[in-house]
């Protein structure tokens, strides 16, 4: 977008270098606008790059986002060098924006590397580019997360190239999260091209986002139907149309129950609401529905149900407009019905600071409220009000001082002081959160009209939240001593002013801890500031825990100028974190150790080429955890090295966990070219979890079977698909727990098909368990199903 000229020189100000630094100086990282603006003016990006310079991790990081989506590769270069964030996450950065000049970067000159979710974050992002270039260089890297992903943000072409050139597939979840976002047409793809299906949960969500595109399609060509809570979410939403065209159409998945319109008047829909008392008034609504509506301060619901209905209030119902601040409400409740209120109203609006509700009520009702209107109040005006009015308002204004102070609240502190007579003696450690969170005016006034001593903990939190104008004040008055705790928390932190300050005036003990954590937090000039001035030095813990955050700067430092040097953990970790840079480093420069851990950490996180540098250069090998983690990961590269590079091979865990998790990919390479095989924890959880193909190549190539834990547990999570096809090709069964549970939930489309093709039901223990929910179309179809049961006998 080109600019008129007279807008050039505005520009040139707003892109240099000293007005950006001063702006971030004053934020705790990049702001969006920023990056934005950024995005939208490549000029300043150079102004950010000058303007990171001194800032802290998060800045650091932010400004490295801002530099991938810009593809400046000069920046990304310099925060390469500076060594002060780790890259290992720049990857899912480029892929989400579609940089794919940043990525290759990345992929050459940094630590970055990619893992099977770089796809999923990529296909959710429809950046149908990078898909295809992860396609071509890294075709092992994937899962069916990445068209699931692309389904439900409704990347109709990424699904459709994933679906034309990829094997994993996708899961339930898919059409299920496309029908939710109504993505109509992704649903339509998915029903045509793919056999997962979905659930009754893909209507179910669709009825609750008001997608009745998508309901019809799904009815028209589904069988999966919608759960029983599907019509309270319509009704939750103001979907009218929805509803009536459930209850039309899938009266045999739900009905209407006292939920369904308390939940539509709690959220302002009185079109819901009419239709519901007048198109079902025969159920057994309750007082909970005016209630709700009044609390939320739907005045115009409750004017109609106060015009329309019998079933009435509760003094829940002023209670809960009078807590939320709905004067309106609670006028009409006082004039026009009879429950009242509590002294909850009064309570709650003086607690909230509703002075026009707190007025009407103490002026027009007579229930009072208790010692917690006047004590939980904060706000000025409120505060006013009841003092000027005390006798009406009991409780302790030091309770109320105490409050407000905390708070920060300097205004209403300074009226309590005026009404409160000196002394004023406060219990011992009441005023700490004060001096915590930093309020130095309000500290500083009751400093000189109380009589309350600090603990010694309030100086060593003021200090680690960076308060350095309260630590300084805490301490030239006596209140407290710069201790060594205090010390480690500035330094846990990284405020370095107050380190200096607390090092120029503690004079209790050293304490190695103080390094060491600011090591731990990548707070590089605390641990330079504490490695020149103090001599406490630190333990191998500093480097460890540097190295397992991938602060890499740091562990330089330390290797450097410090002899204490790391242990195992150093390695270990740093490989379970994916700080591939760091790892280099300890075992180029530091000659660190590691163990096994690090190889079976590094496979369970799909990282390849981690796994790759610890196979070429290091000797500690890893376990047959590392394929049994890297299979129930779906990490198929890392499984196909080890496999083919490594000898320690795995267990049946592998496949096991493969097939829970619905890796077909990775099943059937085991399947192939392993001996292990898996139990029958592999179809049950497959079973399970709803991954129908993965259920089916189990069946149809091996031979462990499942027990019935397979169709209890896809009964259970609604997996009808997965279900049938158990009971048309399985037979082990079910437990009697698995109706029991269908019947709970109202699932009718699991009742159904456990009951219809089972002689063996146990459908009076079933209709007996739903005579006690509200699932009446459930109990409909169990008594139906018992009066022909006694037809035929």
């Amino acid at each position: 977008m080109s600019l008129p000229p007279h807008c050039h020189k505005a520009l040139e100000v707003l892109t240099t270098a000293a007005l950006w630094s001063h702006v971030v100086s004053f934020q705790d990282g990049v702001a969006g606008c920023i990056v934005a603006f950024a995005t939208q003016h490549r000029s300043a990006i150079d102004a950010v790059e000058v303007a990171a310079k001194g800032l802290n991790t998060r800045r650091w990081l932010q400004t490295l986002h801002v530099a991938i989506r810009l593809e400046r590769l000069d920046v990304l270069q310099a925060i390469y060098d500076e060594a002060v964030v780790s890259f290992k996450d720049a990857l899912y950065v480029a892929a989400e924006c579609g940089a794919v000049t940043a990525f290759q970067w990345l992929e050459a000159n940094s630590d970055a590397y990619v893992t099977a979710r770089t796809m999923d974050v990529a296909a959710r992002s429809g950046q149908l580019d990078v898909v295809r270039y992860l396609h071509t260089h890294y075709p092992d890297d994937c899962t069916f997360f990445a068209m699931d992903a692309a389904a439900e943000a409704g990347h109709e072409e990424v699904v459709r190239f994933l679906h034309q050139y990829r094997t994993e597939g996708a899961s339930v979840f898919a059409m299920d999260h496309a029908a939710g976002a109504g993505r109509l047409d992704v649903v339509r793809f998915l029903h045509q091209h793919r056999p997962e299906g979905c659930t009754n949960e893909a209507m179910t969500s669709a009825a609750e986002n008001g997608h009745l595109d998508v309901i019809r399609f799904l009815h028209a060509h589904r069988s999966e139907g919608c759960r029983p809570h599907a019509i309270e979410d319509a009704a939750k939403n103001g979907h009218l149309d929805i509803m009536q065209f459930l209850l039309e159409h899938r009266s045999m998945d739900l009905c209407v129950t006292p939920r369904t319109m308390e939940v539509a008047a709690a959220h302002g829909h009185l079109h819901v609401v009419q239709f519901l008392l007048e198109d079902h008034g025969d159920v057994a609504y309750t007082s909970a529905v005016m209630d709700a509506a009044a609390t939320n301060g739907h005045l115009d619901v409750v004017r109609f149900l106060t015009e329309h209905s019998t079933h009435g209030a509760t003094t829940d119902a002023m209670d809960g407009a009078a807590a939320n601040g709905h004067l309106d409400v609670v006028i009409f409740l006082h004039h026009r019905r009879s429950e009242g209120c509590t002294t909850k109203a009064m309570d709650q609006a003086a607690a909230k600071g509703h002075l026009d509700v707190l007025r009407f009520l103490h002026e027009h009702r007579t229930e009072g409220c208790t010692n917690q209107a006047l004590e939980s109040a904060v706000d000025v005006e409120v505060l006013k009000f009841m003092l000027h009015r005390q006798e009406a308002f009991p409780g302790s204004l030091s309770n109320v001082l105490i409050r407000t102070a905390m708070r920060g609240n300097l205004a209403a502190v300074k009226l309590l002081l005026g009404r409160m007579e000196e002394p004023i003696e406060f219990a011992s450690g009441s005023l700490d959160f004060v001096a915590r969170n930093g309020h130095l005016e309000v500290l500083q006034l009751l400093h000189k009209r109380i009589r309350c001593r600090f603990r010694p903990g309030a100086m060593s939190v003021a200090a680690g939240n960076g308060h350095m104008d309260v630590v300084r004040y805490l301490y030239e008055q006596r209140l407290g001593e710069c201790t060594v705790h205090a010390l480690v928390n500035a330094a846990q932190r990284g405020h370095l002013d107050v380190v200096r300050y607390l090092q120029d005036h503690r004079k209790d003990g050293s304490t190695a801890l103080a390094m060491n954590v600011a090591a731990a937090n990548g707070h590089f000039d605390v641990v330079r500031f504490l490695h020149g001035y103090r001599t406490e030095g630190c333990t191998t813990l500093a480097m460890d825990l540097a190295a397992q955050k991938g602060h890499l700067r740091v562990v330089r430092f330390l290797h450097q100028y410090r002899t204490e040097g790391c242990t195992a953990d150093a390695m270990d970790n740093a490989v379970y974190e994916g700080h591939l840079r760091v790892v280099r480093y300890l075992h180029e420069h530091v000659g660190a150790r590691c163990t096994t851990a690090a190889m079976d950490s590094a496979a369970r996180m799909g990282c390849l080429p981690m796994v790759r540098y610890l196979h070429h250069h290091r000797q500690e090998g890893c376990t047959k955890e590392a394929m049994d983690w890297a299979a129930g990961g779906g990490h198929l590269s890392v499984v196909k090295f080890l496999h083919e590079h490594r000898s320690e091979g795995c267990t049946t865990i592998a496949m096991d966990r493969a097939a829970r998790e619905g890796f077909l990919n990775v099943v059937e390479f085991l399947h192939r070219n392993r001996m292990e095989g898996c139990t029958t924890d592999a179809l049950d959880g497959a079973a399970e979890m709803g991954h129908t193909q993965v259920v089916q190549f189990l069946h149809t190539n091996r031979t462990e079977g499942c027990t019935r834990n397979a169709m209890d547990g896809a009964a259970y999570y609604h997996n009808i698909a997965v279900l049938r096809f158990l009971r048309q090709n399985r037979t082990e069964g079910y437990s009697v727990a698995a109706l029991d549970e269908a019947v709970r939930y109202g699932d009718l489309s699991i009742v159904r098909e456990l009951v219809e093709h089972d002689n063996r039901a146990d459908v009076q223990r079933a209709l007996s368990i739903a005579e006690g929910t509200t699932h009446l179309h459930v109990v409909r179809y169990l008594s139906a199903r018992l009066a022909i049961r006694a037809g035929r006998s």
